[in-house]
């Protein structure tokens, strides 16, 4: 039976290509589980042998600690984020909708 080495959750496609490559290069044999379309699943990097475990983890926790230093984490807050441009239009959408909703339950 397989051991979950690596939770791929939230993960980026560069960071994840960047693990395999890793995993490769350390001759370390694994495969990867899904969300599936219902998105119950466990999407996550697993390895065949139980041995290997520990020499995986420190593969990878290798890997984390270069990936963080050569790759700026974006760590903007939300508010930064949001595109403040939209907010009017947004307002005058919900207003719209609570409009129609209580024109709706007037009249029935």
């Amino acid at each position: 039976m397989g051991r979950r080495v690596f939770d791929t959750f939230g993960a980026k496609d560069e960071e994840l290509d960047g693990l395999r490559r890793a995993l490769n290069e350390a001759s370390i044999e694994f495969y990867e589980t899904y969300a599936g379309f219902w998105g119950v699943g466990t999407p996550a990097i697993w390895i065949h042998d139980s041995e290997q475990f520990e020499y995986a983890r420190h593969v990878i926790s290798e890997f984390e600690e270069n990936w963080s230093k050569t790759f700026a984490v974006d760590n903007r807050s939300y508010l930064a984020q949001v595109n403040w441009k939209m907010l009017p239009l947004l307002i005058l959408l919900l207003a719209a909708v609570v409009w129609m909703c209580l024109a709706f339950f007037r009249f029935t």
